[in-house]
């Protein structure tokens, strides 16, 4: 760790082991569910790594995150209100037992899409 762009060398590193358990968001609605996403600034694989300033916030690493890192991280080029409307409707008619079956990609979609549909 060096120096943040505030000139503070107060800065701390969260890592954590997530595995396949992460959520990853984008405020336009593009999204994923599984591994930590390569190349976004926040680790990759199985592990979330940030440094952050102690002093003003600012998370530490090479940004701005170009778009296609963002396309690669998500599998999406952006948000279709129908699509996300259909995916929606189907898991909300699924049986409880049928929802405990979905995979980890496809809840985190849903969870996503419901979102996105809420805000809008």
């Amino acid at each position: 760790m060096t120096k943040c762009k505030c000139g503070s060398e107060r800065l701390a590193e969260l890592s954590a082991k997530c595995s396949d358990l992460c959520d990853y968001e984008v405020a336009d609605g593009r999204g994923s569910a599984g591994y930590v996403p390569v190349d976004v600034g926040i680790g990759g694989g199985d592990y979330v790594q940030i440094i952050y300033c102690l002093d003003c916030g600012t998370i530490q690493g090479n940004f701005p995150i170009a778009e296609e890192f963002i396309t690669e991280a998500t599998g999406q080029s952006g948000i279709d209100p129908t699509d996300a409307q259909k995916l929606v409707d189907r898991i909300d008619a699924l049986s409880t037992a049928e929802v405990e079956e979905l995979s980890n990609d496809e809840w985190g979609r849903y969870k996503i899409a419901k979102r996105w549909l809420d805000e809008r």
